[in-house]
């Protein structure tokens, strides 16, 4: 993963600062403005790192395919 991009696909995203603001201390997160904060209250949400995969590969790279998103197919 390069940088901090792979936080984007987390709902990360970066403030006036250019910092980047982590899902759980965002608005729409912390107002559970579109229930996203009711899913990761009871378990619903996963987030799945995989280090050396950059940020346009995780869609067709195996093992991200292994680790992250078939037990969700199964």
């Amino acid at each position: 993963i390069l940088g901090s991009s792979f936080l984007h696909s987390h709902y990360g995203f970066y403030d006036t600062k250019e910092d980047v603001v982590e899902m759980r201390n965002q608005e729409f997160y912390k107002n559970d403005t579109f229930g996203l904060k009711t899913l990761d209250a009871r378990g619903d949400v996963s987030v799945c790192v995989q280090s050396g995969v950059e940020h346009t590969h995780w869609h067709s790279n195996f093992t991200v395919f292994t680790n992250c998103i078939e037990k969700w197919l199964i």
